[in-house]
């Protein structure tokens, strides 16, 4: 039996995927899905989860956003199945 906590965590997340993305954290301890922000810059490096940077032209700073059903795909590619 699920608590109420767990239930709007579940809620929480779901409506997050829903809404497809998502901006980086700006805190070094939060996470995405529970991979830190470091990590999810690796997997944009490599290409493994789709992003966008969002500036002006002519800035050189922007806003970083990731594709959250492209980071749970890349999750569920690495689901181990119990033998």
């Amino acid at each position: 039996m699920r608590d109420g906590n767990s239930e709007f965590m579940m809620s929480a997340s779901r409506a997050r995927l829903e809404a497809g993305w998502m901006r980086l954290p700006t805190k070094a301890g939060d996470r995405i899905e529970g991979l830190s922000r470091s990590h999810v810059y690796t997997l944009i490096e490599q290409g493994l989860i789709r992003s966008a940077c969002i500036r002006r032209p002519g800035c050189i700073k922007g806003i970083r956003l990731v594709y959250l059903p492209s980071i749970v795909e890349y999750i569920e590619r690495h689901i181990v199945e119990k033998p």
